[in-house]
């Protein structure tokens, strides 16, 4: 019983640390679009914003995307 509830303690603070994790990510790339936003002098930061949850999960669960090689065909 002992093991079983350090097990789960274990699994719940993997959980907490991942979440952590990925609230960093989408607050980083809402951070990043406001300054390309400011940079252009052009355009509103709402969209941007708004959709940084959604490019962080695309970008880290579904497309495969190989930056120093832009031919790569998946």
């Amino acid at each position: 019983m002992i093991f079983l509830f350090k097990h789960l303690l274990n699994i719940i603070i993997i959980i907490s640390v991942m979440k952590n994790q990925e609230t960093l990510c989408i607050n980083t790339l809402r951070c990043l679009s406001i300054d390309m936003v400011q940079q252009a002098k052009s355009g509103h930061p709402g969209m941007p914003l708004g959709m940084a949850p959604i490019m962080h999960v695309l970008f880290s669960r579904h497309l495969k995307f190989c930056s120093s090689n832009s031919d790569w065909p998946s």
